[in-house]
């Protein structure tokens, strides 16, 4: 089995992202090595310094060394490799109607790879764990995760009730939305770890997303590729970097709203949330409609309550390691 060609005229493809990391490059990678290709890598200075990239904004793009195209955007890039790849097996053929099912769904998968990476940068535990909360405590962002997996599980009923009880999103083959989820889910579980990630997709609605998932990652090829190779995303980002040394538990019990006391809302229960800085900058012991400052904005502690009561609901899931 050859993951990559040693030498470019050997590959039939070069995949254009960072070195580090395979990011939004992933899917790319998964569906070459599911597809036996030979392709190698190259970067974003290697692709915008030759004429094949005056067409490209940013990567990850796929060069088809067939016929010297480059195809950037993660979506689309993927969408051409799936006509291209095992006689166009991955491809999403049929009617009007079943082709734009298929990418309504690509484009559902991508609001989650967004969402969840764009949180996630932002280093904030408590909405963080309100976004992955499978049941909505009112605020924001509660319960996002769980309702787009929702969105996703409908979307595949669109146009046959059948399609939610199907080895994968839209049948019993494999196609690039197959991938594409897989690849995004992976990557949340990087960024917030895969038990709070698992609980999301075995939540009520999801259907069978959770063995979906599980199909892609235990196809031979992907196991084989991606048992060598680097990391989806960087440490910074990483459910290590968000949570320290404490670690989620399988079975959270979850909260009701107005159940807290005083001294379970307390900046020192908080703290085992959330990191010693974020704690810092909230007084949780000042009276109601005290104002104090959060990342150079004023705030009510009065209009805080949703989120302390999301961080201590889902304190439960933590424990020392």
């Amino acid at each position: 089995f050859v993951v990559m060609a040693a030498l470019a005229d050997e590959v039939d493809y070069t995949v254009y992202y960072m070195s580090a990391f395979s990011g939004r490059a992933e899917t790319l990678h998964i569906m070459l090595a599911d597809a036996c290709a030979q392709w190698t890598t190259g970067s974003k200075d290697d692709l915008l310094s030759s004429q094949a990239g005056t067409c490209v904004f940013q990567v990850p793009a796929i060069k088809d060394h067939a016929n010297g195209l480059v195809f950037s955007q993660t979506t689309t890039a993927v969408k051409y490799l799936a006509k291209k790849l095992a006689g166009g097996a991955y491809d999403v053929e049929g009617s009007v109607e079943e082709v734009m099912q298929a990418s309504k769904i690509a484009d559902d998968i991508a609001d989650i790879w967004k969402e969840g990476y764009d949180l996630r940068k932002k280093k904030d535990a408590i909405k963080c764990l309100e976004w992955l909360n499978p049941v909505s405590d009112g605020s924001r962002n509660g319960a996002r995760l769980t309702r787009l997996l929702k969105v996703i599980n409908e979307s595949r009923s669109m146009l046959s009730p059948s399609k939610k009880d199907c080895t994968y999103l839209l049948g019993e083959e494999v196609k690039y939305v197959d991938f594409l989820f897989y690849s995004a889910l992976r990557t949340m579980a990087y960024c917030y770890g895969a038990a709070l990630v698992r609980k999301c997709l075995t939540a009520p609605g999801c259907g069978n997303l959770s063995d979906v998932f599980d199909r892609v990652k235990s196809r031979e090829n992907v196991k084989n590729y991606l048992a060598n190779a680097v990391p989806v995303l960087y440490e910074s980002v990483s459910a290590a970097a968000l949570f320290g040394d404490r670690a989620p538990m399988a079975s959270p019990t979850p909260l009701r709203r107005g159940s807290l006391s005083p001294s379970e809302m307390s900046s020192k229960n908080l703290t085992g949330y959330v990191n010693k800085k974020q704690a810092s900058r909230i007084d949780m012991s000042a009276p109601v409609g005290h104002k104090v400052v959060k990342k150079r904005q004023t705030v009510a502690v009065g209009q805080l309550d949703k989120k302390k009561e999301a961080s201590t609901a889902w304190g439960a899931m933590f424990e020392k390691k």
